[in-house]
C-alpha cells in the first residue's frame, strides 16, 4: 500500500514525458536525464533518485528517512552518514560550473530544494 501511493504521488508531480522543474533544473525521469541551467548533468542511479526525490518533494523538507525508504528501501535508519555523502556528490554534480548551490540543510531534519518559480 505504502508502494503504491508512493507511485500516485510520483505520477501527480511529473509532466506526461515524466518531467520535473525547480528553478534552473529539470529532470526527466523516464530518460533518466537531469539539466541545469542548459548544461547536461551524468548523475549515477543513485544520486539520481536523491535529487528525483528532492524536486519530487519541492519546497518541503526531504528527511534522512525518506531518502531510506524511497532511494534504499530501508525500513530503518542505519548507523551511517550515507545520506550526506551522496548529498555531497549531488551538489557536486549540480554546482560543478559555478552555479549556487541549490539544496538546502536543514539541521537535524534532512535537505530542500527550494523553488522560487
Amino acid at each position: 500500500e505504502a508502494r503504491i501511493k508512493a507511485i500516485l504521488r510520483r505520477s501527480a508531480r511529473t509532466n506526461d514525458q515524466g518531467v520535473m522543474r525547480a528553478g534552473d533544473i529539470e529532470v526527466n525521469e523516464i530518460k533518466h536525464r537531469v539539466v541545469r541551467a542548459g548544461r547536461v548533468l551524468s548523475l549515477p542511479k543513485l544520486e539520481f533518485q536523491m535529487l528525483c526525490e528532492l524536486i519530487r518533494n519541492k519546497n518541503s523538507v526531504v528527511t534522512r528517512q525518506m531518502f531510506y525508504k524511497t532511494v534504499w528501501d530501508y525500513d530503518f535508519e542505519p548507523a551511517t552518514n550515507i545520506v550526506e555523502s551522496y548529498i555531497r556528490r549531488v551538489r557536486a554534480q549540480l554546482c560543478a560550473a559555478g552555479e549556487s548551490d541549490p539544496i538546502a540543510t536543514i539541521r537535524g531534519v534532512g535537505y530542500m530544494i527550494v523553488d522560487h518559480g
